[in-house]
């Protein structure tokens, strides 16, 4: 078996979480539709919600980071959809990998907008 040393998991606030939507046919997150329609059993436990985040066993090395939307910190995305384009989530994850420096050229908000 194949250990990781560390991993970040990004996920939204529960309140961020009930907001986004399925492609506007299913109206709260993918993880939502997962654990309350696609689940034999609803409501079980789903790494990713925040909710459940401490329910769900996972090894050493873990480090949950709840995004609180445009309040700052380590992700500032809003929707799942939007991870990959926000400049906070991507710098965290370039400080992970040349840690422990920064980012030479960090991303900025500007360049990312319009994805």
């Amino acid at each position: 078996m194949v250990r990781l040393p560390k991993l970040a998991l990004y996920c939204l606030r529960d309140e961020l979480e009930r907001d986004d939507n399925v492609a506007l046919a299913y109206r709260k997150s993918l993880l939502y539709l997962i654990t309350r329609a696609l689940e034999r059993e609803r409501d079980k436990p789903v790494l990713g919600l925040q909710r459940d985040h401490k329910k769900v066993k996972t090894g050493p090395g873990l480090k949950v980071l709840i995004s609180k939307g445009s309040k700052g910190g380590p992700t500032t995305s809003t929707t799942h959809g939007g991870f990959d384009n926000d400049a906070h989530t991507l710098n965290d994850i370039m400080k992970r990998i040349l840690s422990p420096g920064k980012p030479p050229h960090p991303f900025t908000k500007a360049e990312l907008s319009g994805f």
